[in-house]
């Protein structure tokens, strides 16, 4: 059996489709990859929540290939993407490739709108870029902790804070907490650590259970239903803030 508290790549390709490319009008669209599973995924998944506005004549897809992760150079495959001039660049591999990327592409001249997938922006990739670089990059993301204002996510920040002086810098360790108290709940509630009942409670009986990230439901193929994307901006201190 599988269950995810966080959401899928479709969901997020759906939102940048949906709600990114038309925030910035964005008319020629450039999608770059890294050819593993996560980042190609999302890529294509992308490219799909695109097509009806491609088959519709409101946006043109004029870039969508792969670089190779673990070099240092991309200004081959970058000058490529440049000669199609996009106005908005969707990066759907991970931070380490995606700070050498925007740094490189701004000084090769491409001007287009950086976004990033949710393995691309966070700390590391500020350093790697340098804020200079970094700043006024966007990234479609799941929630991050510190926007979550329901009571669960203020005892869980509460509680965190006094620990270790800091919010996670990243959601993913707060939806496996999520996850272990799902599991933790549906035990507690069916009665049973047998894994086909277990199963059946998370599907069928739990009803938006207050969980850190909010409320959490499973539909039939065990996806959390609601699960939110937003856009975050570097900002130019090198803090992150929800854009729009």
């Amino acid at each position: 059996y599988f269950f995810r508290t966080c959401g899928r790549t479709d969901t997020q390709g759906q939102f940048f489709a949906d709600e990114v490319v038309p925030l910035f009008n964005a008319k020629k669209v450039a999608i770059m990859h890294d050819n593993q599973t996560f980042s190609l995924g999302l890529a294509e998944d992308t490219k799909e929540a695109l097509q009806p506005k491609m088959d519709a004549g409101e946006v043109e897809l004029v870039y969508f290939d792969a670089i190779t992760p673990g070099e240092s150079d991309y200004t081959v495959p970058l000058t490529k993407l440049r000669e199609t001039n996009p106005d908005i660049f969707y990066f759907t591999g991970y931070f380490p490739e995606a700070g050498l990327i925007i740094r490189q592409a701004r000084d090769i001249g491409i001007t287009a709108v950086f976004v990033g997938g949710d393995a691309a922006i966070n700390e590391d990739f500020i350093n790697i870029a340098g804020l200079e670089y970094a700043a006024g990059c966007y990234q479609t993301q799941e929630a991050l902790i510190e926007y979550f204002t329901n009571p669960e996510a203020v005892a869980f920040k509460e509680a965190y804070m006094a620990k270790y002086n800091t919010l996670p810098s990243s959601p993913w360790s707060v939806y496996a907490a999520d996850a272990l108290c799902v599991l933790a709940e549906a035990i507690d509630k069916s009665g049973s650590t047998d894994s086909d009942v277990i199963a059946d409670y998370l599907r069928n009986k739990m009803d938006k259970f207050p969980s850190i990230t909010g409320p959490i439901s499973f539909d039939e193929i065990g996806d959390r239903v609601g699960t939110g994307i937003n856009l975050y901006v570097v900002n130019a201190d090198g803090s992150f803030g929800i854009y729009g």
